[in-house]
């Protein structure tokens, strides 16, 4: 149930439903393992979180996730770069390329999807 919770939280921007959630990683780390059948690190899980905060555009909920200290690298994943482009979300892109985070792909992404402003953003880092 805490893992739905967190899924939740993570793509609707809602910080502190996602932080009492996190309190308890044996419960939705060993949740999630279960429904997939096989087991995940925390790390891996946590990246997906990320990602799906980087896609639906919270930047509240990727700082809380790479506070945490629960990936070596959070910023070292393109995935959440691209989806962030993808979708049009001007601030998440900033605090990624901030952060050091780069993908290939990401610009591309964004012109196909409309997103002009994300568009320069990149341009002008790249």
């Amino acid at each position: 149930m805490e893992g739905v919770l967190l899924v939740h939280a993570a793509t609707t921007g809602n910080l502190p439903l996602f932080q009492r959630g996190f309190q308890h990683p044996e419960k939705w780390l060993c949740g999630i393992a279960n429904q997939v059948q096989y087991h995940l690190s925390t790390s891996t899980v946590c990246l997906v979180w990320l990602d799906l905060a980087a896609w639906s555009g919270h930047v509240n909920i990727i700082a809380f996730i790479a506070s945490q200290q629960l990936i070596d690298d959070p910023f070292d994943d393109e995935s959440c770069l691209d989806g962030a482009a993808a979708h049009g979300h001007v601030e998440v892109v900033q605090y990624l390329l901030d952060r050091g985070c780069q993908s290939t792909s990401a610009l591309v992404l964004a012109a196909a999807n409309g997103h002009l402003h994300v568009v320069n953003i990149l341009r002008t880092r790249h």
